[in-house]
Formats: structure tokens, sequence, C-alpha cells
């Protein structure tokens, strides 16, 4: 688990200790103290429901329909009509699903994203496209961009490859509030090994009865019907309002 996440830090040049870990899955919570500590990261977050997880933000993400269409738009020569002709189709022909699923054209968001590079260059750099479009205003964006991602950038005429539409509708389903609640006190104790040396008495936690604000000290087990989350000794753990658990070592 630690050489996958240093495939998706360290191989693309972010450093993972600077990061906060996401446990999900059935068994993530389990192992994401020993995972954080191999890897150097210092906080850790454990969301509701994380054995479903991925279902979950299926539930509350919005609605949404995406397009993409190569237009081959030179700045030398930019075809406006052009561009604006095939912009309004796509938004018109993404909107359509969102009305047919009964939501009211006031409630759709449209998003704009050119693709941009330089004239022979095989990559392209997506920048963020307002209306009414401002050719001067795009060409720094993509000239800003272009510099942070490759650290330059020059002043050749530059070349939009394809437009990405978006359009999208919030999920009127909403993530569940928990209340502030005192201190918690735990289902049962049992002996744990986490050191060879012997065992520790811990406490464990029935986490549905976890109110936001309360804080437990390790170690520690927390268990729901989706997960077991381990804490061991010198960590701690603190709920949120909308029942996050968040996992740090010592006093931090």
């Amino acid at each position: 688990m630690a050489r996958a996440l240093r495939r998706v830090t360290v191989e693309r040049g972010v450093d993972g200790r600077r990061c906060t870990l996401l446990a999900f899955g059935g068994a993530g919570p389990m192992h994401a103290v020993g995972l954080a500590r191999e890897f150097g990261i210092k906080e850790i977050v454990v969301p509701p429901v994380s054995g479903a997880f991925s279902a979950y933000g299926c539930v509350l993400a919005d609605m949404s329909y995406t397009r993409q269409r190569t237009v081959h738009l030179s700045a030398v020569d930019f075809d406006a009509a052009r561009f604006e002709q095939i912009r309004a189709a796509m938004a018109a022909e993404l909107s359509a699903p969102l009305r047919a699923h009964g939501v009211p054209e006031q409630d759709h968001s449209t998003e704009y994203v050119g693709l941009l590079r330089y004239e022979g260059q095989s990559s392209t750099v997506s920048v963020p496209i307002a209306l009414p479009l401002d050719l001067d205003a795009l060409a720094r964006a993509f000239t800003a961009r272009h510099a942070e991602l490759y650290g330059y950038a020059t002043a050749e005429p530059w070349l939009m490859e394809a437009l990405r539409v978006r359009v999208s509708s919030p999920s009127p389903a909403r993530l569940a509030r928990t209340a502030p609640g005192g201190e918690t006190a735990p289902v049962d104790r049992v002996r744990c090994w986490f050191d060879p040396a012997a065992p520790s008495d811990t406490p464990r936690y029935d986490r549905a009865h976890i109110g936001a604000g309360q804080r437990i000290d390790g170690p520690a087990i927390i268990r729901d019907a989706w997960s077991t989350v381990v804490l061991p000794p010198s960590w701690r753990c603190e709920a949120d309002a909308l029942a996050n658990l968040f996992l740090s070592e010592g006093s931090a």
C-alpha cells in the first residue's frame, strides 16, 4: 500500500507527507495508521459509511453530463462565430437529459474548458473559459497555467485543440449532520497487541454514538456496520459535525 501511495505522489512530484490520508473501504480504516506511519503522513480522515464510500459519493454527486469536441481554432485567426456555434450546440445537447430528468433550466450550471497548446506541441493544457469569450484573458490564463505545469511559457501563438463542456445540477441529497455529544462510554474493553512486549487494555466504541467534537485517545477500537477503525497508543481521534473521524498522532 505504501508503494502504491508513492506511485501517485512521489513519482508525480508530490510530497505525500504533506497530504491527508483518506481511509475508506471495509479494511482501509483498520490499516490507515500503520500506512500513515510508514509514509510519514500526519493526519487521517475516515468518512462515514466508509465501506460504501464510492456508492455514497454517487448518491451525493451532482447530476452532470460532459462532452468534448475537437475544434482546432488558432489564436492567429480565431473564428469566434464558429466557437460560439459549437459552444451553444454542445450546451443545448447536454442540457436536454437534465430537462428530461425534470431539472428546471434555472438549476443548470454550465462550465467550459478549452484544451490549449502551442503550435507543434503534442499535449494540451486545460484552461477554464469565461463567457463572453475574451481571447486576451484566455491567452493570459493559458500562459500562466503552462508556466505552472512546465516551468516555462512563450509568446508563441496558441491553438485551441478542443472544447469541453459540462452541464450539471446539484444533487438533492444532503450529508447528515451529527449533534454535538458528550463523552460516549466504551461498549466494552479488550486486550489488543499494539506492541510485542505486552497487550494493551483497549476500549471499544460504537461509532454511531460518537458525537460531534468528541475526542478519543488511543489505544481504542471504533466499530460500525461498515468498518473497524484501529487507533493505536499515542494517536487520537476527533469527530466532526458530518461524522468524519480525524486521526492524528499525539496532541497535534
